[in-house]
């Protein structure tokens, strides 16, 4: 946080910078979370023996 606010007070992160800033962080986001939720229906997935054909 401290260094978002040095970087508005500073003028060094404009509109662009930040838009970029942004962008990259929710593109990871979205890729852990997509992580998540997948190894975490795998896991439920073969918790359960009704899924499996063994």
């Amino acid at each position: 946080m401290a260094l978002l606010v040095f970087g508005l007070v500073s003028r060094s992160l404009d509109r662009s910078a930040m838009k970029a800033r942004l962008h990259d962080t929710m593109v990871v986001t979205g890729a852990l979370f997509a992580l998540f939720a997948g190894a975490t229906t795998f896991t439920l997935m073969f918790r359960d023996r009704r899924w499996c054909w063994a």
